[in-house]
């Protein structure tokens, strides 16, 4: 929960301070709240194949134990605050990463 809550914190700073949020170089920048937005948008969007993904392997009788799914999230969600810290070291001192645009977090590396 700890890490969960850096999404209303931290999250939003690097995000206002240290981040492009142009689609492409002309746009205007997206706010901070649709890319906020993402977030439960990404859950909603993946807790119906994930559930099947479950009941299809608790059929087999293969479906893993709650920790180890536990673990798996916990990976995942390791992916992708080393996808942010590479956007930000790529970045440099005093410049800015490309928006977060693949979901879950992980920031493009590539900087201006």
């Amino acid at each position: 929960w700890a890490v969960y809550a850096q999404l209303g914190n931290t999250f939003v700073l690097v995000l206002r301070d240290h981040t492009r949020r142009q689609l492409w170089p002309s746009a205007a920048p997206l706010p901070v709240p649709w890319l906020q937005a993402l977030n439960p948008c990404v859950c909603i969007l993946l807790l119906p194949p994930l559930s099947g993904l479950w009941a299809r392997q608790a059929a087999r009788g293969v479906e893993p134990p709650p920790t180890r799914k536990m673990a798996i999230g916990c990976a995942l969600l390791a992916a992708a605050y080393l996808g942010m810290g590479a956007a930000a070291a790529a970045a440099g001192s005093g410049r800015t990463a490309r928006v977060p645009l693949a979901l879950g977090g992980v920031g493009s590396a590539s900087a201006r």
